[in-house]
């Protein structure tokens, strides 16, 4: 990790005001539509100190829980993205310009900027091990799904079995005059 540059401590992040907000809420609905974004509950970033968790990533950006009223649209941040699962963890340095900031929701949506070939090969491992992540969560799922309805099939067949053994068992009562 010694080759790879520390992250600039987030107190110290000055604002680029490059933009006009409306300009940078445009060019933030472009990058929306530009990657894929996947939702993720084992990724958090590591800024000035403090660990926030990451609500969903793509190749451009990412979007994290964090206190809106230290972000500003348009500010550069700088921190260490970081994914776990149960085999690795995997970290990468990042800058990214905030592009969204939601206060209601307690986010800040940021655009990855200027990433070294080794910093995408990271997130490249990251975004890969987080679409494993949500395929093997949904394979779970599935089968899940699969044995409800299995058993709601079996209940069902079960019912009527029973039904008909109740019926059958009242015919022959009748029949023989019970």
């Amino acid at each position: 990790m010694s080759d790879q540059p520390l992250p600039l401590p987030y107190a110290t992040l000055q604002e680029t005001a490059r933009q006009s907000p409306p300009e940078v809420q445009a060019a933030a609905d472009r990058d929306r539509r530009q990657h894929h974004r996947r939702s993720t509950h084992r990724s958090w970033v590591e800024v000035d100190g403090d660990a926030y968790w990451v609500v969903d990533i793509s190749l451009g950006g990412l979007r994290f829980e964090a206190p809106h009223e230290q972000d500003h649209l348009g500010a550069e941040i700088a921190g260490v993205l970081v994914y776990q699962d149960d085999k690795s963890m995997t970290r990468m340095p990042f800058r990214a310009e905030v592009v969204r900031v939601d206060p209601e929701g307690g986010t800040v949506g940021a655009t990855f900027r200027n990433l070294p070939d080794t910093q995408i090969d990271g997130l490249l491992v990251i975004l890969s091990s987080v679409e494993r992540a949500f395929n093997e969560a949904r394979s779970l799922q599935q089968k899940e799904q699969d044995r409800r309805d299995r058993i709601a099939k079996l209940t069902k067949w079960l019912a009527i079995l029973t039904l008909l053994g109740m019926a059958g068992i009242a015919g022959y009562l009748v029949a023989v005059g019970a």
